[in-house]
């Protein structure tokens, strides 16, 4: 989807998931789960 308002999505290495869970001091289970319907997918 070609929009402004739409960021940039990319899958994260293990590693980086891993960092961002640390950064954020947050779990998977707290992040939101993203659907194949989701509009902009």
């Amino acid at each position: 989807m070609k929009n402004i308002l739409v960021p940039k999505h990319r899958v994260l290495s293990e590693e980086e998931a891993e960092e961002l869970l640390k950064r954020y001091n947050v779990t998977k289970d707290m992040l939101p789960k993203i659907k194949i319907n989701d509009p902009g997918l």
